[in-house]
């Protein structure tokens, strides 16, 4: 198998893993925590559990100031934008925030190309350009002509994320293997998220949150799990093909959302902010089919 196919299925298997997580991040945002900063704090300290594992199949190594402080560049941004983003699962449904993570798609390829010197071919550019167009229609309110203030939140979330693999992109480029990427990334991740526990107001919210712990700690490990095997196989498919492909076909993810919502909403309800309604569904299917679309074009070679 080549490395482009392998990094292929490696995005396609992260966008499975990473959709399920959307769908208990959507609950633990609208039912179990008032504040993100425990949602955060308690999400990075379970994801130093699996750093044993980076550790046994690829075994970190120091690296140079340089490359720590872009480490450092890219933990900031993995958790700072969980702010906005569980804050979207209060304004729109899940599968429509996953698809927001398109929008910084059509950032990826520009700063891929200056910074890694990243070149595609030009039905690919179209590819990413569908992708956007589908998540914009996706989030518009054209009754009232309007925005979803989801959109606003995650487009500042996906500049983010775009800036952040196209860094990731630009260290494997310098020979730092993905081991010890994700080994240094997840350490000052976890340092930045303690750092929120300073304040009094998040150490109470932290106190309330035991005993959601107590009661969904089962889910917690579930949606870490998702979340840290899914971005672990993100990274590795940066590190083998474009950087660009990783993120356009990372697109797909909001169709496993609604695919889980229909195979499971009536079993688990309370776990889904999903409508599933006729009309909706409708409306839905016709832009995450262009999403599709888009997605098939990027992956072509």
């Amino acid at each position: 198998m080549s490395a482009y196919i392998f990094g292929i299925l490696l995005v396609f298997f992260a966008i499975t893993l990473h959709a399920g997580a959307n769908i208990i991040d959507s609950n633990f945002s609208n039912q179990l925590f008032k504040r993100v900063s425990s949602i955060v704090f308690f999400s990075e300290l379970v994801g130093l559990v699996f750093l044993p594992v980076v550790i046994f199949i690829s075994h970190p190594a120091p690296v140079s100031l340089g490359i720590a402080g872009l480490i450092l560049i890219c933990a900031a941004i993995e958790t700072l934008y969980l702010f906005p983003y569980y804050w979207s699962f209060r304004k729109t449904d899940t599968s429509v925030v996953a698809s927001l993570f398109s929008l910084g798609k059509i950032f990826v390829p520009v700063l891929a190309f200056f910074i890694v010197g990243e070149r595609l071919a030009p039905i690919q550019y179209i590819g990413i350009v569908i992708i956007i167009f589908s998540s914009i229609a996706l989030t518009f309110d054209f009754k009232q002509r309007r925005l979803n203030q989801a959109f606003f939140m995650m487009l500042g979330v996906s500049i983010m994320l775009a800036v952040e693999s196209v860094l990731y992109k630009y260290i494997f480029d310098q020979g730092v293997s993905w081991g010890t990427v994700i080994f240094w990334a997840s350490i000052f991740q976890f340092l930045i998220a303690a750092s929120f526990m300073l304040s009094p107001k998040n150490r109470t919210d932290l106190g309330i949150a035991r005993n959601h712990i107590k009661s969904f700690g089962y889910l917690f490990i579930l949606e870490e799990a998702l979340s840290w095997f899914g971005e672990v196989a993100s990274i590795v498919a940066i590190s083998l093909i474009p950087v660009s492909i990783v993120e356009g076909v990372g697109a797909a993810q909001p169709l496993f959302v609604l695919l889980y919502a229909l195979l499971f909403k009536r079993i688990y309800p309370k776990l889904f902010k999903e409508s599933t309604e006729l009309n909706d569904m409708a409306h839905k299917s016709v832009y995450f089919g262009l999403i599709i679309i888009g997605t098939i074009v990027i992956v072509m070679k």
